[in-house]
């Protein structure tokens, strides 16, 4: 560590799963003796004034663009780097980021996402829709003094599909804070308990875990959190008042010998890392970053939308407590080596601190010991 303070400014969509990396990384880098933090957290609220009359009051891409660049122009030049999540944010600041060395980072490129358009009904434009707009977030990307992808599905889109250069890749998987995802001393006896996680059940593939559990004689009960409308029965409960850092969620994940998680469309779900923190052997399906998520070793992937692959695999798991025990030890001690949120924000912060240096932007300070943190502002 060097004797220069530096102050960096965190531009993050506070959206659905980017709220929970934008929390865990606040709690990392207050650790950070040498960083000032200026937080631009954006939701998407409607545009005001000249922006929705220019940009129209829908489009949520332009929207977020202008409201960052908007946001970050005022401290451009006192800030050493910026890191910037995702590309959506970034492509308003084009100019910003030749004055200043912006970090962009992303869990899935416009290209992976197009490969999950039919689970989210996204409609793709024209062939020269898709190909202009390829080529406006690839010079974004390639503008980046670094980009982070929190995976290796989206690391080989911005090599293949944007042409950004290997040495400015970085793969940073993202992390959990560990103290919040203690495992439970024990469990409480009975069945096999299964736990399913999923705001949008259908799109999660709540309906997949429904019919196989049909067709399992061993004893087992079933847990789903969710926002969809989903009817109990004996042996199925459903959440529908639980979210992230509610107790009752945490107790169900430490409870829970099974994860199931049958998604047709996921980049890169944090349920599954919070299943494997909480020691639970995963089912899941090879959509997005998942098959990267989860090891052999902690868990089984089966193709999305097979129901026979994936009825086989609960049902292995169901029958067999020494495989789900192995693979609960496995998944902890990957969360802990691969996703630990202290670790993986020292990785960005390095990142950020060599792109600061190596263009000389701003002001070197010495450091006053513990700095202050500038407040984090939610526009």
């Amino acid at each position: 560590m060097t004797d220069r303070t530096y102050r960096f400014a965190f531009a993050v969509e506070y959206e659905v799963g980017h709220v929970t990396f934008a929390k865990t990384l606040q709690s990392a880098v207050e650790e950070a003796e040498d960083v000032v933090a200026d937080w631009h957290l954006q939701r998407s609220l409607p545009p005001a004034g000249w922006q929705r009359r220019l940009l129209g009051p829908r489009n949520y891409t332009l929207q977020m663009g202008a409201r960052v660049r908007t946001s970050l122009e005022p401290h451009r030049r006192v800030t050493d780097a910026v890191l910037i999540h995702t590309q959506t944010a970034a492509l308003g600041c084009w100019r910003l980021m030749g004055r200043t060395p912006f970090v962009i980072s992303t869990d899935a490129t416009p290209k992976n996402l197009d490969e999950l358009a039919a689970a989210y009904l996204h409609r793709q434009g024209s062939s020269l829709e898709e190909e202009l707009k390829r080529r406006i977030v690839g010079a974004v990307f390639r503008r980046a003094a670094c980009v982070v992808p929190w995976c290796e599905w989206a690391a080989r889109s911005l090599r293949e599909d944007y042409g950004v250069p290997d040495d400015r890749i970085d793969i940073v998987p993202p992390g959990l804070w560990l103290d919040s995802w203690p495992v439970a001393a024990e469990r409480r006896p009975g069945p096999c308990r299964i736990l399913f996680v999923g705001g949008d059940f259908n799109r999660k593939g709540g309906q997949f875990v429904l019919q196989a559990l049909q067709d399992v004689t061993a004893p087992w009960e079933l847990d789903v959190v969710t926002r969809s409308d989903v009817a109990g029965t004996e042996h199925v409960r459903v959440h529908r008042d639980l979210s992230q850092g509610d107790p009752g969620l945490l107790d169900l994940y430490q409870q829970a010998d099974v994860f199931v998680f049958p998604s047709l469309g996921d980049a890169v779900p944090w349920v599954i890392l919070e299943a494997m923190a909480s020691r639970t052997a995963v089912v899941s399906t090879a959509v997005g970053a998942i098959g990267e998520m989860v090891p052999p070793e902690a868990g089984i992937i089966v193709p999305a939308r097979d129901g026979r692959r994936f009825r086989e695999a609960v049902t292995a798991l169901i029958t067999d407590g020494c495989k789900r025990a192995a693979m609960a030890d496995a998944g902890r001690r990957r969360v802990e080596s691969h996703h630990d949120a202290r670790r993986q924000a020292g990785l960005i912060l390095d990142r950020m601190r060599t792109v600061a240096g190596a263009t000389g932007s701003g002001p070197s300070r010495r450091a006053p010991g513990r700095t202050t943190r500038a407040r984090a502002t939610t526009s």
